[in-house]
């Protein structure tokens, strides 16, 4: 096999894993999030929303999350890892005003074994024990730390002005 074959037969064993967990997610939904398969035009760029854990400040709620794929995915370097962030304002310490997540298996603990649905039931694992000791949200991690009762008011809050509920609205690029 030539050199020039052998990164397109690489790329279509990567397109085959994400094809395979796509279908995974839409064969055997998971109560904690619903999956928003990609268009025929790019299967390595669709969205989820994960739903708000029962018994946390963010039951009821509803986030909305943009999820990439990059070319060389799942390679265990900074650039084969899958980029996510939240389209949905959410006030959570692990949560930038800008949609960005700090989350140690999306970045410096990433693994290419990782499937796309662990990752995603990580991001849900985020909202029910948030990491404070490097937050992404300093004012949302010392609300968390000092004075959960208004941590608690300010989610519902921003899940009032800024989240959904079901039914949901239609997605941005869902058929």
């Amino acid at each position: 096999m030539s050199k020039q074959n052998k990164p397109n037969t690489r790329m279509l064993k990567m397109n085959r894993r994400i094809l395979k967990e796509i279908e995974m997610m839409k064969n055997n939904p998971n109560p904690c999030f619903d999956f928003i398969p990609p268009n025929d035009n790019n299967i390595r760029h669709f969205q989820a929303v994960i739903n708000g854990p029962e018994g946390t400040p963010y039951e009821g709620g509803r986030f909305l999350m943009d999820i990439k794929i990059p070319d060389n995915y799942p390679m265990p370097d900074h650039t084969g890892r899958p980029r996510f962030k939240f389209i949905s304002k959410v006030y959570h310490p692990n949560i930038g005003i800008n949609g960005d997540i700090c989350l140690d298996i999306l970045a410096g603990n990433y693994s290419p074994q990782s499937s796309l649905e662990s990752l995603i039931l990580s991001l849900v694992s985020m909202f029910m024990d948030p990491n404070t000791s490097s937050p992404m949200n300093s004012e949302a991690g010392n609300k968390y730390d000092n004075n959960m009762p208004v941590f608690y008011t300010n989610v519902k809050q921003w899940i009032d002005k800024y989240g959904f509920k079901k039914p949901t609205p239609p997605y941005v690029g869902a058929d």
